[in-house]
């Protein structure tokens, strides 16, 4: 269910590690990942993670009266939110907020499971400094289906990922991307997740990329969620 809101601000401080300010074009999310943190996050009380999403019709009208006076920084794109999840799709407040970022040449950093950052290349691209991430958690499009149901599968995922590569050796770096792997869900998983620093960069033998393992607190309510998975 889409729910559209109207918000006071736009920017968040945060103290993220490498940014300055959160931006979130959407509360809620349809891809349903269900190792998601967002949900303690933002004290979600709207019923299933998943089933609805906010999107903040006003954003980029609030986001353009804010960046006329904030102090320059990094602007993380999708911290407890994807801005590329499929209502982007339809209402481009992720698009119309990287216009605006771009405009007053602030840094930016996005994270996203969603091969529709694909259609910002031409956005992304006339960054002096921005970086692109993308998520992994499986090495195969089933698990990762179950995983993150809303999500863009895996082989999408390594197509955008590949994409974004090529178009930072043509302009000299100008987009950078990151791969971030997360979470490593022990035993249920058969061992399909990716589990160590040597097995992700065998897996994935990207020049100019960035590799992170992050694995996230196992709760007895995600242990849960995943013990069917394998």
């Amino acid at each position: 269910m889409i729910k559209e809101i109207k918000v006071k601000t736009a920017l968040s401080p945060t103290h993220l590690p490498g940014l300055d300010y959160a931006l979130n074009p959407y509360r809620g999310c349809t891809h349903a990942c269900v190792y998601c943190y967002a949900p303690s996050v933002i004290h979600w009380d709207k019923g299933k993670w998943g089933e609805l999403v906010e999107v903040k019709i006003n954003l980029p009208r609030i986001l353009s009266k804010e960046l006329r006076v904030k102090k320059k920084g990094v602007v993380g794109l999708g911290t407890v939110t994807d801005p590329y999840q499929p209502s982007e799709k339809k209402y481009e407040i992720t698009r119309r907020c990287l216009e605006l970022l771009l405009l007053h040449d602030f840094p930016v950093c996005i994270q996203t499971k969603s091969s529709l950052v694909l259609r910002d290349i031409d956005l992304l691209k006339e960054f002096k400094n921005v970086e692109v991430g993308i998520t992994l958690t499986a090495l195969d499009d089933t698990l990762g289906e179950k995983m993150e149901p809303g999500a863009s599968s895996v082989s999408e995922r390594l197509r955008a990922l590949f994409e974004l590569r090529e178009i930072g050796i043509k302009t000299s770096d100008c987009v950078k991307t990151q791969l971030l792997s997360q979470p490593q869900i022990p035993k249920s998983t058969n061992n399909r997740f990716i589990y160590s620093e040597k097995q992700l960069f065998h897996s994935f033998p990207i020049n100019q990329t960035h590799f992170f393992l992050h694995s996230p607190q196992i709760s007895p309510n995600l242990t849960k969620k995943t013990s069917n998975l394998g």
